[in-house]
């Protein structure tokens, strides 16, 4: 009976094992499933009329991109990841063959291909564990893009609200201590010295203005640094188009 018992826990451990391995196989960029997402870019792409599996890595294919229906051949799948990718992303290539495309039909066509051919591309995004078209991957980069911008002037609008409550406190602080002070010397010693106070005061004011105007000087150019950065992301997100 005890030998039973551990049997069963042994082969439970082996399953486990095995369902865990296969899973992260499963989220790993390979050929496999870059094929299978290509696929499903394929059969997705508004512009194709027909794409149905013939045979192995064989594919009758029909387009209105350009003047082709024959047969669609993946040559090879290649898996590109680099060693210095931590976040687990990688590129995917499939090099193929349309059997009896003419060269006169590559040349007039030629725009139309190129469009096509940057459907063959793929990028395995590290986070969801699955591959993007390019259409999809720039839209993602450029999401993150802009929650990088946003983040960035969040992250600048509290430092200067930050900034603002230490100079109130450091500008008027000082100020209204030594208005204490100039009133309690004025009680005590009279009217005599009230124009020298009076002028340590307004010299006081007038460092403090020039502060203000210091402070006002840094958050315009914070500020031009944040246009700078939105109006570059904007240009990358345009060029892409």
């Amino acid at each position: 009976m005890r030998r039973l018992k551990t049997l069963t826990l042994f082969t439970a451990a082996l399953l486990t094992l095995a369902f865990t391995c296969a899973d992260v196989r499963a989220q790993q960029p390979t050929q496999t499933s870059l094929v299978k997402a290509w696929e499903e870019v394929q059969k997705d792409d508004p512009e194709t009329v027909t794409f149905e599996k013939v045979g192995e890595r064989t594919y009758r294919f029909k387009t209105n991109r350009f003047p082709f229906d024959g047969e669609l051949k993946v040559l090879k799948a290649t898996v590109n990841q680099s060693e210095y990718a931590e976040d687990g992303t990688a590129t995917g290539v499939i090099e193929y063959d349309l059997v009896g495309l003419s060269d006169e039909v590559e040349k007039k066509y030629e725009h139309s291909l190129e469009n096509w051919e940057a459907t063959n591309s793929l990028y395995f995004d590290g986070e969801s564990k699955s591959w993007l078209s390019s259409e999809q991957y720039s839209a993602r980069m450029s999401a993150k893009s802009k929650e990088i911008v946003r983040t960035q002037q969040q992250r600048q609008q509290d430092k200067e609200q930050t900034g603002l409550w230490l100079w109130l406190a450091s500008t008027w602080g000082p100020l209204f201590g030594l208005a204490g002070f100039w009133a309690w010397l004025m009680k005590k010693s009279g009217l005599k010295n009230q124009r020298q106070y009076m002028n340590m005061a307004t010299l006081h004011m007038q460092r403090s203005e020039e502060q203000m105007e210091l402070n006002r000087e840094h958050m315009k150019r914070a500020e031009e640094l944040l246009a700078r950065i939105a109006a570059a992301v904007e240009t990358a997100e345009r060029a892409k188009q």
